[in-house]
């Protein structure tokens, strides 16, 4: 019988395309956070490109998040500039990419890798560990960026 044609694409092809669409996901959720929230001082209320960043780790092998790290520096880089400088934003981007790796890291530890939010004890875990530890971490470190690069 005939049967229809599939696409067949290599892992390196695959990941390249991951990479790219989070990048593109990034990029715009990133655009839409300076619009939206960024104060007269440059800080930053709501930054919703990092759920982008950290539903791409979430649903990807942990050997795979060094390139998701990777692929979000340039759109992270291009929409701070606006707002900050090459030196605010890239090192914004590095605590960025901290606080999603380190989410991810111990949601991974502690939930395994069928994390799911279908579960009201991962839910809690998320906001524990996401909400509480890593965006709390990262707020100290961007503080810190905005207070030692600012003059």
């Amino acid at each position: 019988m005939y049967s229809e044609p599939t696409l067949v694409m290599s892992y390196p092809f695959k990941i390249m395309l991951y990479c790219l669409a989070t990048a593109i996901g990034y990029f715009i959720a990133a655009k839409l956070g300076v619009a939206a929230s960024v104060m007269p001082d440059g800080i930053a209320l709501f930054w919703p490109s990092n759920a982008v960043l950290l539903a791409a780790l979430l649903l990807r092998p942990a050997r795979e998040w060094p390139l998701l790290a990777i692929a979000i520096l340039p759109p992270e880089i291009f929409a701070d500039m606006p707002a900050f400088s090459v030196k605010q934003a890239v090192l914004f981007a590095l605590v960025n990419i901290f606080e999603t790796v380190l989410a991810a890291g111990l949601l991974r530890l502690v939930a395994g890798t069928s994390f799911s939010f279908t579960r009201l004890r991962n839910v809690a875990l998320f906001g524990l560990l996401a909400v509480v530890v890593a965006a709390g971490a990262a707020a100290l470190l961007g503080a810190g960026v905005y207070m030692f690069t600012t003059d």
